[in-house]
């Protein structure tokens, strides 16, 4: 269901996961392609300043999947559902760590 021949981030989260392949390692691609979506705006707290194709390989791209796997591990660990949080859906980056501070003090 989840091609990583068509999503590259997808790809190298199949490859190198510590926890094997599996598609919710990190953010896909196509999530983020498109400048002018909530996702890609609520993306820009995390540093995702830039759309890139689901379909290309560059530095920029490594560096993207290295942002969005911290932040989708982040979400596992403070017990998020992964389709709350941006970039996934709307809760913002902000709010998420709001609610972090405001139940840990």
């Amino acid at each position: 269901m989840h091609e990583p021949r068509a999503k590259y981030n997808v790809g190298i989260g199949y490859a190198i996961s510590e926890i094997g392949p599996d598609h919710l390692v990190v953010t896909h691609d196509t999530t983020l392609a498109n400048p002018e979506s909530i996702a890609f705006k609520n993306a820009r707290p995390l540093g995702i300043l830039k759309a890139l194709p689901p379909r290309s390989l560059s530095n920029e791209k490594i560096e993207k999947y290295y942002i969005l796997e911290k932040w989708n591990s982040l979400e596992k660990v403070i017990g998020y559902c992964f389709f709350g949080p941006a970039p996934h859906s709307y809760i913002h980056p902000d709010d998420v760590i709001a609610s972090i501070n405001a139940a840990t003090g």
